[in-house]
């Protein structure tokens, strides 16, 4: 019994906050499912998915050119266009300025390379230009064997997360149908306990037995009575654990469950494999270690270049023919476009390398919890499916005391009727009636909590 209320709670984290309303009888299958829309943690993995589907999306995209573009703006200090005298005093000007004749034959200008705040114009540049990748060397491939095992680490996530709280969910409901069970018991030991006292005072009064026999009697209510008080307790801590856990006040229903299966588990050997084969967290673990693998093989393309064509559109624009101003190799006016093979490389030896070492180290951290996880769910299975054996075997025994025990009550009704019961006997018939009843509920749900931690274990149905 202190093991089954142990277990039950864990459930129990707060109380507060609770609305008051009717309660509400469900049944198994709608209390997890309640459970599980009132759970936090599943939209938290959910979110997890989608995050792992956009880093998915983007890597699929990385084959489409990259694309940047800049302006800029400087301006340039006043000064004037120098020509050889000669010139200006041969040429036939026309409609044409001796400034505009400066600018057009400008061989130099009386600026010196000075700093000056005498400003008269600037100097544009727009510059796009995009590249598309050919060949990376693994880099497009890597990011998206990295995502693609993202996405799938988030979606086993999703059902471990389902899973705990499924279970979970039956841990509160299987404890509330024990305590009503425990309860009824209670009531109809209580009940003859009760008829039994009476009996025994009458006896008393008649002299038939003495003070002693009664306070025996008295004894043996009173231990039925310490044991009410702890299915009270579990009562109350399954109702709670139902009532946090779904938001509302509910109970189970009365529907019948399913006949428990007497019958001993399927070899360690299968179960195990089975386990490998569906439960979510050795996915997981799988999941990462593909993630690490990638890594490591993006960590080492890394050192190799990205080769790409790429396509150059540059507009330049000035007021002054300056050409000493800050765009001296650019063409101050014009237009241009620049087609053709581009190869980009970046090395960072330290931080590159040290990037490869870390990818590797958490390839092989991948590895060494896969097989520890391995090593740990066989001795889990292991050791509840013994108690499994256990218990199924335990309810056998029972079954065969209980009949014992009926048996023993109807000899001592018999001896009623002779006139020659003994109080003490009746008491321990009683008692031993009683606590074979309560093993077998307890023996029962307990065995029900064993099938689902191996259910959880596997990752299926048993």
């Amino acid at each position: 019994m202190a093991q089954l209320l142990l277990v039950f709670s864990l459930i129990i984290t707060s109380a507060t906050g609770i609305p008051r309303v009717e309660t509400k009888k469900v049944s198994l299958k709608k209390f997890i499912s309640i459970v599980l829309e009132k759970n936090p943690s599943m939209e938290q993995a959910r979110l997890q998915i989608q995050r792992y589907k956009a880093m998915l999306s983007g890597a699929n995209m990385l084959w489409l050119p990259s694309v940047s573009s800049s302006l800029q703006g400087a301006p340039t200090p006043k000064y004037t266009c120098v020509v050889p005298p000669e010139w200006l005093a041969a040429a036939d000007l026309g409609n044409m300025s001796e400034k505009e004749f400066r600018e057009t034959y400008c061989v130099g200008t009386n600026r010196e390379d000075t700093i000056t705040t005498d400003l008269d114009g600037y100097v544009l540049r727009f510059e796009a230009k995009a590249t598309i990748p050919l060949y990376t060397f693994g880099k497009i491939k890597y990011a998206r064997e990295m995502a693609k095992s993202s996405v799938s680490l988030g979606r086993n996530n999703l059902k471990m997360v389902r899973q705990q709280t499924a279970l979970l969910a039956k841990k509160a409901w299987y404890a509330a149908r024990a305590s009503r069970d425990l309860s009824a018991l209670m009531i109809d030991s209580q009940k003859l306990m009760d008829k039994s006292r009476e009996k025994a005072e009458k006896m008393e009064d008649d002299g038939k037995i003495t003070s002693t026999d009664l306070i025996r009697l008295k004894l043996g209510q009173n231990e039925l009575k310490m044991r009410a008080l702890e299915i009270r307790k579990l009562d109350n801590i399954s109702k709670n654990s139902m009532r946090i856990l779904a938001g509302i006040n509910v109970e189970p229903d009365d529907s019948e469950l399913k006949e428990l299966p007497l019958k001993h588990p399927a070899a360690l050997s299968l179960l195990v494999d089975k386990a490998f084969k569906y439960r979510p967290e050795f996915k997981i673990l799988k999941a990462a270690r593909a993630t690490a693998l990638a890594k490591v093989g993006l960590a080492k393309a890394a050192f190799m270049p990205n080769i790409g064509v790429f396509l150059r559109y540059r507009y330049t624009l000035s007021n002054s023919d300056d050409p000493k101003s800050a765009y001296l190799n650019d063409p101050l006016h014009g237009n241009s476009l620049a087609f053709g093979l581009a190869v980009e490389v970046k090395i960072d030896p330290s931080s590159m390398i040290t990037a490869v070492r870390l990818a590797k180290i958490d390839a092989a951290r991948t590895e060494v919890k896969l097989a520890q996880a391995k090593s740990y769910l066989r001795f889990q299975i292991s050791a509840v499916r013994e108690n499994i054996v256990y218990e199924i075997d335990r309810i056998k025994l029972i079954n065969r005391g209980i009949k014992l025990s009926r048996g023993w009550l109807l000899a001592l009704e018999d001896q009623e009727s002779l006139g020659v019961l003994k109080p003490k006997e009746l008491v321990d018939a009683l008692v031993a009636w009683f606590k074979l009843k309560f093993s077998l509920i307890e023996a029962s749900w307990k065995l029900r909590l064993e099938l689902l931690k191996l259910e959880s274990f596997i990752g299926t149905g048993v």
